[in-house]
C-alpha cells in the first residue's frame, strides 16, 4: 500500500504499478469517485509515500475520453492484467485489452499520473 497526499487531504490506495524505476505511478479509478477531483487544472504537486518513505512529485490527471487517457489505461492493464476485470474492461486470449471493451469504458475512467522527483 502506499499513501499520497493531495492539497491537505490524504489518499490511501495501492500503488502497485510504478514504472521507469519507480519514477511514474498511474492510479486508475472510475469517474464516480472523488478523491481525484482535487488534481484538475494541469499539473499537481503532490506528496506520494511509498515504503514509508515520503517523496515530492507531480500529478497530472486524465479525465475524459481521450486517446491519452487510453494509453495510460492500456499502460496500466498491461502492468496489471489482473485489474482489468475491477475496471470492466475485457482481455483476448493473450491478455491484451480489448479495443472495444475500451471504447465503451473509457468515459467512466480517471487516470492520474505521479511523475516522482529525483531524490
Amino acid at each position: 500500500m502506499g499513501t499520497g497526499w493531495c492539497r491537505k487531504t490524504r489518499l490511501v490506495c495501492n500503488l502497485r504499478n510504478l514504472q521507469g524505476n519507480g519514477r511514474l505511478s498511474r492510479l486508475l479509478s472510475s469517474s464516480e469517485t472523488q478523491w481525484w477531483r482535487n488534481l484538475r487544472g494541469g499539473e499537481t504537486p503532490v506528496d506520494i509515500e511509498i515504503a514509508r518513505q515520503r517523496l515530492s512529485g507531480t500529478a497530472v490527471l486524465f479525465e475524459g475520453d481521450s486517446e491519452a487517457l487510453r494509453e495510460g489505461v492500456r499502460r496500466f492493464i498491461s502492468a496489471l492484467p489482473r485489474d482489468a476485470k475491477v475496471y470492466g474492461l475485457q482481455l483476448d486470449e493473450e491478455r491484451n485489452l480489448r479495443e472495444s471493451s475500451l471504447a465503451s469504458i473509457a468515459p467512466r475512467l480517471v487516470l492520474v499520473e505521479i511523475s516522482v522527483d529525483p531524490l
